[in-house]
């Protein structure tokens, strides 16, 4: 089935199941080719990822696909370049992640100390720029009330007391609610360890 662009793009903005097939048929080789291209050096399992995330990028923005803008291939194409940039851009992050893991892994249990809220988090830790980034990072995996609680107390350091106040609650409730945000992140921080 030979369909022109524009009734594939009437067809795919309709949500017509047969257009979008006939588009991954025709295209996903080329979308492989182009992201192996960029790609040297990945392994297959990263192409594959690429241009998986790719096509479900694609797939979720069917009907903005404008043939008066240009050809299936280059809007195809310019999804999988932002899929590519985020790939690097990920893997670049789990890179200073694990680095700043290790790093802290040195840090002869002070991190444990903290986390276990034996003691304050040690500042030339916190101040070190591999280390800020993964905990900016594990913050972000928290769920939102516990990121925001766990930096009020220990990046903007306010009291149990001005947290409470602030938050129209007890300062018992804040310390329990801090002991659970503690342990989330302290697994959270754990997992990005075992990283591979």
């Amino acid at each position: 089935m030979n369909l022109q662009q524009t009734e594939i793009a009437d067809r795919l903005k309709a949500g017509d199941a047969a257009a979008w097939q006939h588009v991954c048929r025709e295209f996903a080789p080329e979308v492989w080719r182009f992201v192996a291209r960029r790609m040297l050096g990945k392994s297959a399992a990263n192409v594959a990822d690429v241009v998986q995330e790719t096509m479900f990028a694609a797939a979720r923005a069917a009907n903005s696909f404008d043939p008066q803008r240009g050809t299936i291939w280059n809007w195809l194409r310019g999804i999988a370049k932002n899929q590519i940039a985020l790939s690097f851009r990920d893997a670049r992050r789990h890179d200073i992640l694990e680095r700043s893991a290790n790093e802290l892994l040195q840090t002869q249990g002070r991190l444990a100390k903290w986390l276990s809220d034996t003691s304050d988090l040690p500042e030339d830790v916190l101040g070190q720029k591999e280390t800020a980034e993964l905990v900016h990072g594990v913050l972000e995996k928290l769920p939102e009330d516990y990121s925001d609680l766990l930096t009020a107390k220990y990046l903007d350091e306010h009291s149990v007391e001005q947290i409470a106040t602030a938050r129209g609650m007890t300062a018992v409730s804040v310390q329990s609610k801090l002991a659970r945000a503690r342990k989330a992140f302290k697994e959270h921080f754990q997992t990005n360890q075992k990283m591979p």
